[in-house]
Formats: structure tokens, C-alpha cells, sequence
């Protein structure tokens, strides 16, 4: 993964607070410069990718060679679940008998 073509704006660290905020994550200052690296090598790859020649390639419903035609969806059953004290003690916030998550509903960028 190479960095971004010269033709994009190199990132900054507003974007990458801006993309963290959108995914609800907490970034120290300290790995700032080297999570705009890392995004920017993204950002590059993606560049790469948007350069292949895709002319003559019929577009695929799914990408399972083997799933002869159809998607494969294996059947939804309940499986092995935590005891409640034990999820509990691993929650960062409990409220028993529940756990206590940030509010997403109704904030800046939520749908």
C-alpha cells in the first residue's frame, strides 16, 4: 500500500478526528501522526484499486465461486451465551441487571 496520488489533499489531524468522532472512537494526540499514515496508506490502496481496468468483467452477485449460484446463508440458532454475573463483571459500565451504552440516538451524524 502506497501513499495517496499527489492529487488529494494530504490528511490532517482534523480529519482524522473527524473520522474518529464518526466512529465513536477516543484517539490520544500521540497516535495521530501514525494513524494518518495508516489511513492515508488506505486511502492510497483504494486509489490503486479505482485504476484497474474492469472493462469486460461481468459484475458478481457473490463472490463464492463454490456457492453454486445462490448466496449461502447457514441457519441462525442460539448458541452458548455468558452468565449474567460474568458479562456483568466484564461490562466497562454495568447497571445491573443491564449494561449501561453511550447514547447514539439523536446526536450529530447518527441516523
Amino acid at each position: 500500500m502506497g501513499d495517496p496520488p499527489p492529487s488529494h489533499a494530504p490528511l490532517t489531524d482534523a480529519d482524522i478526528r473527524r473520522v474518529a468522532r464518526l466512529a465513536r472512537l477516543a484517539i490520544p494526540q500521540s497516535r495521530l501522526a501514525a494513524l494518518r499514515a495508516e489511513l492515508a496508506a488506505v486511502l492510497g490502496y483504494v486509489e490503486r484499486l479505482r485504476e484497474i481496468d474492469l472493462a469486460g468483467v461481468e459484475p458478481m452477485a457473490h463472490g463464492g465461486a463454490d456457492s453454486g449460484g445462490a448466496n449461502r446463508l447457514d441457519e441462525d440458532l442460539p448458541g452458548p451465551t455468558l452468565p449474567l454475573g460474568t458479562l456483568l463483571r466484564l461490562a466497562p459500565d454495568p447497571l445491573p441487571p443491564f449494561i449501561r451504552v453511550p447514547r447514539v440516538l439523536g446526536e450529530e451524524g447518527s441516523a
